[in-house]
């Protein structure tokens, strides 16, 4: 046993470090970051005639800057940091919601000017957060192009009435990567005009300042690192514990208006997880210019405790919700041709978007055909949408990584069936459309199965991952799209040949991942979050740039 004392000056000498480590930090913060909070500070809390001072000296800097050249990375860094501040304070110093696009600027003692700013049409904000300020590190890369300009975060707020007319906006809003530019030229007037352009940075790869061609500084890592950790209100172990605690979380969520001129990409995360586990994928893949012009996106998270088949559900209803938004602006190919990717459970959720289910999935559950159990039309379709099922027809490819579509005899180790037991919640989901038989028109054998059924208790995802569940045994059966493209990522932890019965991911056997006559099918040397591993994220781009080039 350790002794008090000891245990208690320890602690002291913790604490002691801890405060001295943040004192030297302060201490020796950048001249960027010093500056940085020094107007902030100046754009959040001093007077009007404080940050019009301020904005004209920002704004004459800048001017200086490109009279000079910015051809030095010592001269570019101060245009960029000018532009930065001329920024913040014209947000400050504009309408709140509106940011003026006309501001009229007076020095104490240097010229004034007249910002006039543009950005693109598409692109909605009510925050510029720059880009450095936000936390690093939870990347593999940081995706930065060295260039012109200051780099932010834009954000469009998420609010109830925005969000009526964008079901797929996040609770955080829409978000997209910008870099502002400050260039000068005389006026008729004693104003000097200061255009201010906020540029969308992933299209847009120079532009001109002073005359002269410049290559547009873009930090794309900063949106990748902001985005999925900024979703914090959604645990992915309380949503596999209490996951009828997170029904209302249950979204298909992307980080821009839907655009009907790109392709939609969506991705399903697994067990246990969320769509953050695609934070790696979705930073690199978006290193592509061509990814990054022609194809959206979009990140399907739901608590991954609900049995695979309500989740199933769920995303079959945000896809038809998509596929109609998308043909309100325009019909067009890509919506038609939408491309699915699913890591582990999150691929067996998106095998039964292409797939027929016949009456297989009904007779799993109620072990009586629907005209054995009278039901009238609400009470019929209350239990359809679970388990009756058609291809999607506006689906033609599929990536599953890692997918037990066999199941995984870990579901079935001791302690996972103890840790199974503290999952609460399936019967609660799925007491209310089962509890609508009528039972004094449903045939007795099958009311005596639906009872059956709640003596058991409703399946958990995890006991549908189980080898032995019917789930398992009828899906690898249940017939697929015609002319679907199928692909497979599939892990191998110990590279062990792959006819090797111990041949695994550490979680799902080869046996199990591996599908008759895929289109591709990758094996990586890693574990189960094969999806991170730099040559799976390599055949992802691939895929979706095949799947582009094909739909030409």
């Amino acid at each position: 046993m350790k002794h008090p004392a000891l245990c208690l000056f320890r602690s002291v000498l913790t604490a002691a470090f801890a405060l001295g480590l943040a004192a030297q930090l302060t201490s020796c913060s950048s001249p960027q970051q010093r500056q940085h909070t020094k107007i902030t500070v100046i754009a959040n809390s001093g007077s009007k005639q404080s940050q019009e001072h301020h904005l004209a000296e920002a704004l004459a800097t800048a001017e200086s800057c490109l009279q000079r050249g910015i051809d030095t990375p010592e001269q570019l860094a101060r245009y960029n940091q000018a532009v930065e501040h001329a920024v913040l304070l014209w947000l400050a110093g504009s309408e709140q919601d509106l940011h003026q696009q006309r501001l009229n600027v007076d020095s104490r003692e240097g010229k004034p000017y007249q910002v006039q700013a543009s950005w693109p049409a598409k692109l909605r904000f009510d925050r510029l957060i720059p880009s450095w300020t936000v936390k690093r590190g939870s990347l593999r890369k940081n995706i930065h192009r060295q260039g012109a300009g200051a780099p932010f975060v834009a954000q469009w707020e998420f609010t109830p009435k925005r969000s009526e007319n964008e079901p797929f906006m996040s609770s955080k809003g829409y978000f997209a990567s910008v870099t502002a530019t400050l260039d000068f030229q005389a006026s008729e007037s004693e104003r000097t005009i200061a255009r201010l352009v906020i540029h969308n940075a992933n299209i847009t790869p120079d532009v001109r300042l002073g005359g002269n061609k410049h290559t547009l500084n873009f930090d794309q890592s900063a949106l990748a690192e902001h985005l999925l950790a900024y979703d914090n209100e959604f645990s992915a172990l309380g949503a596999l514990l209490r996951p009828h605690k997170y029904l209302d979380q249950i979204d298909l969520q992307t980080i821009s208006p839907p655009d009907p001129d790109r392709l939609p990409v969506i991705f399903t995360h697994g067990l246990a997880s969320e769509p953050r586990t695609w934070q790696n994928v979705y930073n690199e893949l978006r290193s592509d210019p061509v990814l990054r012009e022609r194809c959206q996106i979009y990140f399907f998270r739901y608590p991954s405790g609900v049995p695979v088949l309500y989740s199933a559900a769920q995303l079959r209803t945000k896809l038809a919700e998509l596929q109609q938004t998308l043909n309100q602006k325009q019909t067009n190919r890509y919506s038609k041709q939408m491309m699915l990717v699913g890591h582990s459970m999150g691929g067996l959720i998106t095998k039964t978007q292409v797939q027929d289910s016949g009456d297989t999935m009904w007779l799993n559950f109620i072990d009586y055909t629907q005209n054995r159990v009278r039901l009238n039309d609400q009470q019929l379709a209350a239990l359809q949408q679970y388990l009756i099922f058609k291809p999607n027809p506006h689906i033609s490819r599929v990536l599953f990584i890692a997918t037990p579509h066999r199941g995984s005899e870990l579901a079935d180790w001791w302690i996972t069936r103890q840790f199974r037991k503290l999952i609460k919640g399936p019967g609660i989901i799925l007491r209310t459309p089962l509890m609508a038989l009528d039972q004094d028109n449903t045939d007795q054998h099958a009311q005596s199965a639906i009872d059956k059924l709640f003596h058991s208790g409703i399946p958990t995802s995890m006991e549908n991952l189980s080898p032995k569940s019917k789930f398992v045994k009828d899906t690898i059966n249940l017939p697929l799209k015609k002319d679907l493209r199928i692909h497979s990522i599939i892990g191998n932890l110990k590279g062990l040949d792959l006819n090797d019965p111990e041949c695994s991911d550490g979680v799902v056997p080869y046996t199990s991942a591996h599908l008759q006559q895929p289109d591709s099918e990758l094996v990586v040397p890693y574990g189960h979050s094969a999806h991170e591993h730099p040559m799976a994220i390599e055949e992802i781009r691939r895929l979706i740039l095949l799947h582009l080039k094909e739909l030409k």
